[in-house]
């Protein structure tokens, strides 16, 4: 009798671990990064983003976006990071910078994608705090002269202005 408990545990275990599983990104990923990569170049050309001097958080933020792995998220609508209406998250306990792709992502422009992909980099450079992540996005796709895609919720929560420094 416990056994069949332990197994039946063990398969509840496996299933919920199952629904929240991630598959990598295809090749229009790559191309939204180099996408989102062009923007950083635009809107600080005058930092060393190549170089290994580079240190600034806009250098980190091309360096982690440059070597991350995406993953899109099946079930995402259960994972409290995507529902409802999130579009990815990152861990930042881990070695490897990853980006986790929510179903809704898939819905949006190309440009709306890399916007997303520069504030989840930021928070892979070190910037945990939405407010934060949400600035350096926003400062990003105003200075490259893409302007701003989309407003996600954390604009109006803090209070950020979109827009461009020199009319703010």
């Amino acid at each position: 009798m416990s056994s069949i408990l332990l197994g039946l545990f063990l398969i509840s275990i496996l299933s919920s671990l199952s629904s929240f599983a991630a598959t990598p990104a295809n090749e229009e990923e790559f191309e939204i990064r180099q996408l989102a990569l062009d923007i950083l170049e635009r809107a600080y050309p005058n930092e060393l983003f190549l170089s290994v001097k580079g240190n600034g958080l806009h250098a980190k933020i091309y360096k982690k976006l440059t070597h991350a792995q995406f993953f899109h998220v099946a079930n995402s609508e259960k994972m409290p990071d995507c529902a409802p209406g999130g579009l990815a998250f990152v861990y930042l306990r881990r070695r490897q910078p990853e980006i986790y792709l929510c179903e809704f992502y898939q819905e949006i422009t190309k440009v709306q994608k890399a916007q997303t992909l520069i504030h989840e980099a930021t928070h892979l450079a070190g910037v945990d705090d939405e407010c934060g992540a949400t600035r350096s996005e926003i400062d990003a796709m105003l200075a490259s002269g893409e302007g701003v895609s989309y407003q996600n919720k954390y604009v109006q929560k803090c209070e950020i202005s979109i827009l461009p420094s020199t009319e703010r």
